[in-house]
């Protein structure tokens, strides 16, 4: 609830690039484009809340710095 990745799988390695060990630990708003840096924090203000969260489009950054558009 805090912004703090607990749990890292090998599906998000993959998607992400950064292995569990370098993930694990670190805010979950490393994966935010600059553009988005206001989201993840209002994300979780939801969820602290107890909304429920549909889908919705974002945009997140890989190690290598690429974007990806997810949904």
């Amino acid at each position: 609830m805090d912004g703090i990745v607990t749990s890292w799988n090998s599906a998000a390695e993959r998607l992400f690039g950064y292995t569990a060990a370098e993930m694990i630990g670190q805010p979950i708003a490393v994966l935010s484009t600059p553009e988005r840096q206001a989201e993840m924090p209002m994300i979780l203000e939801r969820i602290r809340r107890g909304e429920r969260l549909d889908s919705f489009d974002t945009a997140r950054r890989r190690k290598n710095d690429e974007m990806d558009a997810s949904r």
